[in-house]
């Protein structure tokens, strides 16, 4: 009798570490899903252009592109810019993600912006368009928007190439 006791506790510890087991893992699968959840997306018209790093979306919100500085009006740069970002995304729905902070201090929406899977912000310093420019805690696409900058910088584009 004392074998099929033992048993019989061994079988119980056995099932209570597989109930243990499968707990944590549905906990750290439940904190990975809650991690991703931080990151804010949503879909929008973009309706009009106001500048290079600025534009409106359907309701009239105006949305701010994060880690991006282009000329503003009147300074040298300022009509390609807008150009530039009127021809790739007015008309389209593209991809608002939100970093850290919600609104600027002009009460703009803060975002990286895609088209497609194009990162609009990065795209716009690539092409030598803007500058990269980080504010406050909205940083975390910095460091590929100073990448995009160091090769326009080193390839004169755009800005880079009128004396700035």
């Amino acid at each position: 009798m004392p074998i099929k006791k033992g048993l019989g506790r061994l079988k119980l510890i056995f099932t209570l570490f597989l109930v243990l087991i499968v707990l944590l893992v549905s906990i750290l699968t439940v904190n990975k899903q809650t991690s991703t959840d931080n990151v804010t997306t949503e879909v929008a018209e973009v309706t009009g252009i106001i500048d290079g790093d600025t534009f409106f979306i359907k309701g009239s919100e105006k949305v701010r592109l994060i880690c991006v500085d282009a000329p503003e009006f009147g300074d040298p740069g300022y009509w390609p810019a807008r150009k530039f970002l009127e021809d790739k995304i007015k008309g389209q729905n593209v991809t608002l993600v939100k970093d850290f902070s919600e609104r600027d201090n002009y009460d703009r929406l803060l975002r990286y912006v895609y088209l497609n899977e194009t990162l609009i912000n990065e795209l716009l310093v690539l092409e030598g368009l803007a500058k990269y420019y980080p504010y406050g805690p909205d940083v975390s696409l910095c460091p590929k928007i100073r990448e995009a900058e160091n090769y326009a910088w080193e390839n004169n584009l755009g800005i880079w190439n009128m004396g700035n």
